[in-house]
């Protein structure tokens, strides 16, 4: 039962995360990718790799965030829609991590 209430619990904070990313962005959220002929080891590796990969976007995006205010109004447009493109990145990661760690945690049980 517990195990269930987990799997419940997880499924809820994905669908907010899903309505959260609509009400600000005003569109769909990216979908991930498909994993699913991957073996073990390759599901592993690539979960890892999207966490590094989302790791450094993230700390790309603070920085920019950061400048955004202190930037000449010519180059600030410029600047907000490369931190949405960052953005929209990010959630595609999000999307693609969710999804692996689903498929890794069906094939352990």
């Amino acid at each position: 039962i517990i195990v269930q209430i987990m799997d419940l619990t997880m499924l809820i904070d994905t669908i907010w995360k899903v309505l959260d990313y609509f009400i600000e962005h005003k569109k769909q959220m990216p979908r991930g990718d498909d994993y699913s002929k991957l073996s073990r080891l390759e599901l592993h590796t690539i979960r890892q790799r999207l966490y590094q990969s989302r790791a450094k976007r993230k700390r790309t995006l603070a920085k920019w965030k950061s400048s955004l205010k202190s930037t000449h109004k010519t180059k600030r447009l410029a600047l907000q829609s490369k931190i949405d493109k960052q953005v929209n990145i990010i959630a595609k990661l999000d999307a693609n991590i969710e999804k692996l760690s689903e498929i890794i945690n069906t094939n352990q049980k």
